[in-house]
């Protein structure tokens, strides 16, 4: 019976509950955290009014007006925005923080980024254009992803006229004239 009746059992279990609802969102989930595990697969948009962890493979947007954790097993190809931003694992898409973004020493972002403040560890790595500062949390993911299209396809125009004229001289150095 003394099972039913020790005290000491359950005050550690409140202990416990109590300071989980404490503990920030890189050393595990609190009750108001979103989480993707490592085993789940999300496809779509995805948007929470509340700190999003992620751990699991999204592809889509992100969205939340909270915190943002990619964890080192984490896999995303999405845009993904949020007030603070902590990358571990790999996002491949435009990243945009209002508040700071934080990439660890596993991070790695492939895509344009857009935040207040920034955080790097040694080893983190980042491919893509940067906008920084109080005037960069205001710019409009679709106004960045418009840039990109016009950016790839003027690249496009100069990389297939730049082969065409070298493929012209090469084909004039060869062929003699009259022929």
């Amino acid at each position: 019976m003394a099972i039913f009746n020790s005290t000491d059992a359950t005050s550690k279990e409140n202990e416990r509950s109590d300071s989980s609802f404490r503990t920030p969102s890189m050393n595990g989930p609190v009750a108001s955290d979103t989480v993707v595990g490592t085993s789940v697969s999300l496809e779509g948009e995805f948007t929470s009014n509340e700190n999003i962890v992620i751990h699991g493979q999204v592809r889509g947007t992100v969205s939340t007006e909270q915190d943002l954790t990619i964890g080192e097993s984490a896999e995303v190809h999405a845009d993904v925005s949020a007030e603070n931003i902590t990358v571990s694992g790999l996002v491949e898409g435009t990243v945009r923080a209002t508040g700071r973004l934080r990439l660890t020493a596993t991070g790695r972002v492939k895509g344009d980024v857009s935040t207040k403040s920034l955080v790097v560890e040694e080893g983190a790595e980042i491919t893509g254009q940067f906008s920084m500062g109080s005037d960069a949390s205001s710019t409009k993911v679709a106004e960045v992803l418009r840039g990109q299209k016009d950016e790839k396809t003027e690249k496009k125009r100069e990389t297939t006229a730049e082969r065409d004229a070298s493929a012209e001289d090469a084909i004039e150095k060869l062929v003699p004239e009259g022929i």
